[in-house]
């Protein structure tokens, strides 16, 4: 810089300062606040509205016959741990006649069916782990963590037949599918 400008930097910087100082002055004296001052109030004398609560209907009591029905108050497992641990031992995971396949580590709904092959009258059906291997699978092979059955196999879906507690000690069969990668 030259030595011009320096001095010019000196004599401005200072009376830049006092400019701007003057003109935030005065914003604030003798300014006419009042209207603000009556919006501040009037927002403050506002009452907030509340609706009402809505009315609750009171249940409908119960009175329980204790004498002619099951204490509520008592596990129920005790009861159905006999016939519950009969019905595993028949069909556990793996069971004890067979050795437990690949493709019953995998729950059912992470097994994707990606293609069929058939060779002669069998119909196989390729599926696609979670692990992202492919397996085949036909008629009688066992497939997901519910003790999975293949029933049948076509060029568009498996058929599988699970073994599913029902939540009260007793087993039941339920039908599931895995259909072919696009037509879903």
């Amino acid at each position: 810089m030259s030595r011009a400008m320096i001095q010019i930097n000196r004599l401005y910087g200072p009376v830049a300062a006092l400019i701007a100082t003057l003109a935030i002055g005065a914003c604030s004296v003798g300014g006419n606040t009042e209207d603000l001052k009556q919006y501040v109030l009037d927002i403050k004398s506002r009452k907030g509205q509340v609706r009402p609560l809505p009315e609750f209907k009171a249940a409908e009591g119960f009175v329980y016959p204790g004498e002619s029905l099951k204490d509520p108050f008592v596990s129920w497992e005790k009861d159905v741990a006999p016939v519950m641990q009969a019905t595993v031992s028949g069909r556990g995971k793996g069971g004890k006649n067979r050795p437990q396949e690949p493709l019953e580590a995998f729950p059912l709904d992470t097994l994707r069916m990606v293609g069929a092959l058939k060779k002669r009258d069998s119909q196989w059906a390729l599926v696609k782990a979670s692990d992202g291997v492919i397996y085949r699978v036909g008629v009688g092979s066992h497939v997901g963590q519910n003790q999975g059955r293949v029933t049948q196999v076509t060029e568009e879906k498996v058929s599988v037949m699970e073994m599913v507690a029902d939540g009260l000690g007793s087993w039941e069969e339920r039908e599931a599918f895995l259909t072919l990668v696009g037509k879903e």
